[in-house]
């Protein structure tokens, strides 16, 4: 995989395929992702994985053994590494290194612990890191892996038959500190971080990336405020955003987003929002350091565009999402 980390990086390979992570640091994700590809097997050797395929009707569930006791794993495209349930690393015994962790969303941080721990899935065993939070992760599993994670050649999520209308696509994905699957889609001068997400029913914007794209695309406000799950059991404002040129990412078409309306603004200020009223708090105006998070342009791809499309496989070698799907207009 191509891009540069954007977290420190103290990590061992040893023999056998383990990681050694130092407390307070995070495992370089390719790194990771190698010692799980090139795992070895119950005599030491290395193992040579088949492709992986999975369907919807099986929920994308994988069953592993952490620590030699069984667990099921949600394979995700938008989580990073592997992140359990609080209640599964109790049961799991276990034991956490000295220093926190945390998921930032916004002004939101999600409190969390981490340790290694013995991970193996189907003839592959390796040493990675393993995290936990006191939150929903992974609906009806035991915790979530990210589908780059894996130890296979290729991991494809079958969401429906194919037909003759399907055509194949390809998104490279980078490295972009922990989230492995992330396409850098360009947009004028702009770098967006796309970021796939089936666990999403619609398409989510940055407020930084909502700026951007209402002025560019000509964007404006289709429905009033709501809350909206983005992970871990956290909801956040968002509003419903339609562009008069749509969006194209890939061979993807995108008229229609929710826009986050308190996160990563940096200093860009939303279209303003006609309620009849003089102002409207929802413009997003920075008022002080307290009320200011950094500009980050992202976008969580959700199941409104995901959703059309008959598979979705990544790659490990090229580090690619291969994408079957109809053609957008």
């Amino acid at each position: 995989m191509a891009g540069a980390a954007s977290v420190a990086v103290v990590a061992t390979l040893l023999a056998g395929c383990s990681i050694v992570l130092l407390p307070d640091n995070v495992a370089k994700w390719e790194q990771i992702a190698g010692a799980q590809a090139a795992g070895t097997g119950e005599a030491g050797d290395p193992v040579a994985t088949p492709p992986l395929v999975l369907d919807a009707a099986g929920g994308y569930l994988i069953d592993a053994t952490i620590n030699g006791q069984p667990v099921r794993l949600l394979v995700s495209l938008r989580d990073r590494g592997i992140q359990l349930k609080e209640t599964a690393a109790e049961r799991l015994g276990i034991t956490e290194d000295s220093s926190p962790t945390s998921i930032r969303l916004g002004k939101k941080k999600v409190p969390g612990r981490y340790a290694t721990a013995e991970v193996a899935i189907g003839p592959v065993r390796s040493s990675p890191r393993i995290e936990w939070y006191d939150a929903e992760v992974g609906a009806g599993a035991d915790g979530v892996i990210n589908i780059a994670y894996l130890p296979f050649s290729s991991v494809t999520l079958n969401l429906r038959p194919s037909t003759d209308a399907d055509r194949w696509s390809t998104l490279p994905t980078e490295d972009r500190g922990g989230f492995a699957v992330v396409y850098r889609h360009r947009e004028g001068e702009l770098n967006i971080d796309v970021r796939p997400d089936l666990e999403s029913a619609q398409t989510v914007l940055t407020t930084s990336t909502g700026a951007f794209l209402a002025e560019r695309l000509g964007g404006t406000w289709t429905g009033p405020d709501a809350m909206y799950p983005i992970v871990h059991g956290i909801d956040r404002p968002v509003r419903p955003m339609a562009f008069a040129t749509p969006l194209r990412v890939g061979d993807f078409r995108i008229d229609n987003v929710l826009v986050r309306l308190r996160d990563y603004q940096g200093d860009d200020l939303l279209p303003a929002y006609d309620t009849g009223e003089k102002e409207d708090e929802n413009t997003i105006r920075v008022v002080g350091e307290t009320d200011r998070t950094r500009a980050a342009h992202f976008l969580y791809l959700g199941r409104d565009v995901l959703g059309r499309c008959a598979s979705i496989t990544y790659v490990r070698e090229t580090g690619e999402l291969r994408l079957l799907c109809p053609p957008s207009p």
